[in-house]
């Protein structure tokens, strides 16, 4: 939804020492999740987290190493996510002190995991294979609303990865 301005920000805070880490979703292999919310530490982190992730997420893990981690820390999310994180702040001082900024992503939909599972697996792709999904692939063509989706798996018993329709 930024086209790169979320990820410009973010860097920015990071590099002029404003922050110390952030706390976005980004890929996780090898995980049960696909995404997961992560503290981010350096600018390339952030840059190999950028895109829209559309996959349900869930924060304790990194909260809790902003609880056990002393530093400061922005935190990027969809509307709701930001929502929590501030009503959280107005009970928790530790994480109201290091959590100095929240940015938010505009929000036009929320897949679930399965939504992408569905995608793989009407494009052929084995069930439980799936180990990544990108909803807002560009092709380079047409205009910025046009994007595909990417499956990463196994398919016909093989390492695959496609674009197919939307």
């Amino acid at each position: 939804s930024s086209g790169g301005m979320a990820t410009w920000l973010l860097t920015e805070l990071l590099r002029r020492g404003d922050v110390d880490g952030v706390v976005a979703v980004a890929h996780t292999p090898g995980q049960n999740a696909l995404y997961q919310y992560r503290v981010l530490r350096s600018e390339e982190d952030i840059r190999r987290a950028a895109k829209s992730r559309y996959y349900p997420v869930e924060m304790s893990g990194a909260l809790k190493e902003i609880r056990e981690t002393p530093g400061n820390y922005a935190f990027v999310g969809i509307p709701s996510f930001v929502s929590d994180v501030r009503r959280l702040q107005r009970d928790d001082d530790l994480l109201r002190e290091r959590i100095k900024f929240t940015i938010s992503l505009l929000c036009g939909h929320q897949k679930s995991a399965k939504y992408g599972e569905a995608i793989a697996f009407e494009n052929g792709f084995q069930p439980g294979s799936v180990s990544a999904v990108d909803f807002r692939f560009k092709t380079g063509e047409g205009l910025a609303s046009t994007y595909i989706t990417e499956v990463v798996g196994t398919k016909d018993g093989s390492p695959s990865r496609e674009v197919v329709p939307a």
